[in-house]
């Protein structure tokens, strides 16, 4: 019951967070006068440089899935590359593009990168899911990809573009290949954990960068295209929350 509760609790700590983050990037939106963009992609970069290792360390879940990845790798929203020491190495990966549209981030995930020895078959791109054309404009063509790996990143995607950006990462996909997922997803077991989701988010995206807690992300995958095998699977509803960070 207790690690229920603060499982339950959890994401309103992760807000009031992101508040602290948001006001050390006012100050240095003022200082600098950058753009809006660039001020709520700057605030979520100070908050997850902070977060981001925490929420990956020691995750048996995302460890598994991601050194599952093989051949040519779509990492999709790699941000600070916390999940980076989890993919396995060549001759198991041929290449990883690491599509990563917050470019605050891209010195961290490079070093993250470099750490694991991964420099010569990973290659950062400055964009995200929904940019089709830049995947073209990168050698990313359509039946080109072994494996596309989300992990906490479909969630982010723009509402109006996403089962056009799903449909576009599906279509990269060679006949065989796999996408492995972990993400954020709206919780239909429990009535108090689905109305607890939709009380959070009505400020969540609006504090972690756009974020959604409760999408219908497993039927978003399905109508993507047609699947050989569907593995998707919920987290048990005790540990629910957990996915929220």
């Amino acid at each position: 019951m207790l690690a229920r509760t603060i499982n339950y609790l959890t994401p309103a700590y992760l807000i009031l967070l992101s508040a602290f983050f948001g006001v050390k990037a006012l100050l240095l939106h003022l200082r600098l006068s950058s753009t809006t963009a660039t001020f709520r992609d700057v605030w979520f970069t100070l908050f997850w440089h902070y977060s981001g290792p925490r929420f990956f360390a020691n995750d048996p879940t995302i460890s598994r899935i991601a050194s599952q990845c093989r051949g040519k790798v779509l990492d999709i929203g790699p941000g600070t590359g916390d999940a980076i020491r989890f993919l396995p190495h060549p001759p198991l990966i041929t290449h990883i593009y690491g599509l990563e549209p917050n470019i605050h981030m891209h010195a961290q995930l490079q070093k993250a990168v470099d750490a694991e020895g991964l420099t010569e078959v990973y290659t950062i791109l400055p964009f995200g899911a929904e940019d089709l054309d830049g995947l073209r404009g990168a050698g990313v063509e359509a039946g080109s990809v072994d494996t596309v790996l989300t992990i906490r990143a479909l969630c982010s995607l723009d509402k109006r573009l996403l089962d056009r950006a799903v449909g576009g990462l599906f279509e990269c996909l060679k006949p065989g290949g796999q996408w492995l997922v972990f993400e954020h997803v709206r919780n239909g077991k429990c009535s108090v954990s689905g109305l607890l989701q939709g009380f959070y988010q009505i400020l969540w995206p609006r504090m972690l960068a756009g974020c959604n807690i409760n999408r219908r992300t497993s039927e978003i995958l399905l109508r993507a295209g047609r699947w050989d095998v569907n593995d998707l699977v919920d987290l048990k509803e005790e540990e629910h929350w957990a996915s929220c960070f």
